[in-house]
């Protein structure tokens, strides 16, 4: 392969006497003739330029590769490629040479993956790859790609009548429809992954995604990679790229979070009890008892109790304390007394995100999860026992303090649970 010369238009003075100077632009190389006895032509060339570190020179013995080499080196000098000059023909058909062997791949890639493969192998790298090959590689494992490894999970998960919809729904369709979906699931790396995640999952204005978004997201992930490995669509023995990646730590002790205020609260209820009552039961039971969104769309009237003032949770949020009673206030009571019942649920699965755009169209604060970021807020405040919020919200305390709760005075929350509608 020839090397590649910079295009820069080229005045080559060769005079018959001895040295010879090759120059190109304002770069010029000396080419010297020397007596040699031990070469062929009874002669050897050295080929000289001046650099900002000092004379380099190499002795080339046929003349016409040493007039070769100095023309090559006035290119990479006048484009200004001083540290390029410096480089051999013996190193540049050596660099051709790996490129050849390599393919299209990019050279430091392979030497960084080299590296890191001889360390993990404590310098036997064949021995390494060999025992791969008897032990992991498998002749008859099938070739899928991740779009079909997601349709095929997710299908199996319901058929072992799994609720998906507020898990592996809200996570792996977009895996699905991303730039990994068309790749097959054996060739996606831990570190491929593990970016898509952080870009995949990142909010609005944000780069990464949040530690907690992360590991939610990478929790599904070693689920759907485990469950390929099993059906065989991954090397039996090996660990999955999924559970390579390492979960994240949040390196914030505390991210205050977005609550309503108490004149936010009222206006809400008046407004959705006059605008769209049949929300109404969905605000009360979100800013009165803490209820998350999936809760919400799966609460049924019959779980709830008017008389002792207790609410039911049973579709609770997977892996969490989430099965549980929950006190209604007297206030809350007279609200949901006013809630008309249209079915067996208290509201459709789309009524809390209809209940935020209502009030956020009125010109009221409503963060984002507001109703049960206020909730717990004002629940601890009304209280003063983190446990007993915890556990009527359906986690734990270690939770509450790190991720939901703000600040507020004992005495706005009382008032929050007392708001009741007008007489």
């Amino acid at each position: 392969m020839s090397p590649i010369v910079p295009s820069v238009k080229s005045e080559n003075t060769e005079p018959k006497r001895w040295p010879r100077r090759v120059k190109v632009g304002h770069a010029t190389v000396i080419v010297y003739r020397m007596a040699h006895e031990g070469g062929k032509s009874g002669f050897t060339h050295v080929v000289a330029w001046n650099t900002p570190q000092g004379r380099k020179r190499r002795k080339i013995a046929v003349e016409s590769k040493a007039m070769e080499e100095a023309r090559i080196i006035a290119g990479r000098l006048s484009a200004g490629m001083i540290d390029a000059a410096d480089v051999s023909a013996g190193d540049r058909e050596e660099l051709a040479a790996a490129r050849d062997l390599i393919g299209g791949a990019p050279l430091l890639s392979v030497l960084r993956e080299w590296k890191e493969a001889n360390a993990i192998c404590g310098g036997n790298i064949l021995a390494g790859v060999r025992f791969y090959a008897e032990h992991f590689k498998n002749a008859d494992r099938k070739t899928i790609l991740v779009k079909d490894v997601v349709k095929a999970f997710m299908k199996a998960k319901k058929a072992e009548g799994i609720d998906i919809r507020s898990s592996y729904e809200r996570v792996l369709p977009r895996l699905r429809d991303g730039v990994l979906g068309e790749l097959p699931i054996d060739a996606i790396g831990k570190d491929q992954l593990a970016d898509w995640i952080s870009t995949a999952f990142a909010v609005e204005g944000k780069e990464r995604a949040h530690p907690e978004t992360f590991n939610t997201a990478r929790r599904r992930f070693v689920t759907m990679w485990k469950w390929s490995r099993d059906e065989g669509f991954l090397p039996k023995l090996a660990k999955t790229a999924a559970e390579e990646i390492r979960t994240r730590k949040d390196t914030n002790t505390h991210v205050p979070i977005g609550i309503m205020t108490l004149a936010g609260w009222k206006a809400s209820l008046a407004l959705i009890h006059k605008e769209a009552p049949a929300l109404l039961a969905s605000l009360v039971l979100g800013g009165f008892c803490g209820l998350r969104r999936a809760e919400l769309a799966k609460q049924k009237w019959d779980d709830i109790d008017l008389e002792r003032g207790l609410l039911r949770v049973t579709k609770a949020k997977p892996r969490t304390p989430a099965r549980r009673l929950v006190p209604i206030s007297g206030a809350a009571r007279k609200w949901l007394k006013l809630c008309p019942r249209n079915g067996e649920r208290i509201g459709a699965s789309w009524a809390s995100d209809h209940v935020r755009a209502r009030v956020k169209a009125a010109g009221i604060e409503c963060p984002a999860n507001a109703l049960r970021h206020s909730f717990i807020s004002y629940r601890c405040a009304e209280t003063g026992s983190v446990d007993k919020t915890a556990q009527e919200a359906g986690n734990s305390p270690k939770i509450i303090f790190q991720h939901y709760r703000e600040l507020v005075s004992p005495r706005d929350g009382r008032a929050w649970f007392t708001v009741s509608p007008p007489r």
